[in-house]
């Protein structure tokens, strides 16, 4: 024999049961979101630190023409290596157009302090030439003017081991 209707329905319970679970679950869903978006601005926040971190070093690299000398001023304390100044992506002094007609000036390393070096440029330019880097935890930047320093492996510079290594401005 059938059972009746509403013996069919009481055989999954009252509805107030029903609310107090669907209740449950969706606080434990809440829960877990809350944990999940926490977590993920947390980890944003954490790896923005580490990249200031490792950017103090760069942050105190950097580079000018002026007088015909190529200046690189390297304040951070520990040398730096296969450095690739870019004076065509140079910026100017003046009203002149910017970048300045010249190859890349590659160096091998440069110590702490200031490393100079003469350019056959006039001695009226003053400029703020891009400069490509390796530090001395070995990752590579790249600065443009102007610009805090950045991970250099969307620029493609190559650096001194560049088989069309140029020795441009070398005295």
């Amino acid at each position: 024999m059938a059972a009746a209707p509403h013996q069919w329905f009481d055989s999954f319970g009252d509805l107030a049961t029903w609310f107090g679970s669907i209740g449950t679950v969706a606080a434990f869903g809440v829960g877990f979101w809350q944990i999940h978006r926490e977590r993920k601005h947390r980890l944003l926040r954490e790896m923005g630190e580490r990249m200031r971190a490792r950017r103090t070093h760069a942050d105190q690299v950097s580079v000018w023409i002026a007088d015909s000398e190529l200046v690189i001023a390297n304040r951070s304390g520990h040398p730096i290596h296969d450095v690739e100044v870019l004076p065509q992506d140079a910026r100017t002094a003046g009203d002149g157009a910017d970048g300045l007609d010249a190859p890349p000036i590659r160096i091998r390393f440069v110590l702490p302090g200031q490393h100079r070096q003469s350019v056959r440029q006039p001695a009226h330019v003053a400029a703020l030439p891009a400069i490509t880097f390796t530090d001395a935890r070995g990752d590579r930047w790249h600065r443009a003017p102007g610009r805090p320093p950045a991970p250099a492996g969307t620029h493609g510079h190559t650096g001194p081991d560049n088989p069309a290594h140029s020795d441009y401005g070398a005295e």
